[in-house]
């Protein structure tokens, strides 16, 4: 028999962002954990950005099965830090969802240069001007 659920489901999200930053290690539980998580994703459409990994931790994983693509758009993607990982995820956003195209690729790498150098700028103000 089917439960019926009181209340609807999230919507599923079309980014998970991963900090790293401060883990110092993982046994093979975990990079099986973090193997299933990004084959849910990749089952629902969603994409892994990935941040704060030492080499170390990124040996488990890749030996656990966990790659990066270096492909924007893929599903699994290794940034150095949680800015960086939530830049990458706007971009893609603004890109195929709200098709905000940076018409000048220097500009737009300009652009996300200094906004990964500033605190202040997030990009929240490049968006509201398209």
């Amino acid at each position: 028999e089917l439960k019926r659920l009181d209340h609807p489901l999230p919507p599923v999200p079309m980014y998970l962002i991963l900090d790293l930053t401060i883990a110092t290690g993982m046994d093979t539980s975990t990079v099986d954990v973090f193997a299933e998580i990004i084959r849910q994703c990749h089952t629902n459409k969603c994409k892994v950005h990935i941040s704060g990994v030492s080499s170390r931790l990124r040996s488990s994983l890749r030996l656990g099965g966990v790659k990066s693509s270096a492909v924007p758009g893929k599903e699994v993607r290794f940034f150095a830090d949680l800015d960086s990982a939530l830049g990458g995820a706007e971009d893609e956003l603004l890109t195929t969802v709200f098709k905000v195209v940076e018409k000048d690729h220097h500009t737009a790498t300009l652009r996300r240069r200094s906004r990964q150098a500033s605190i202040s700028d997030d990009g929240f103000y490049h968006a509201l001007k398209h």
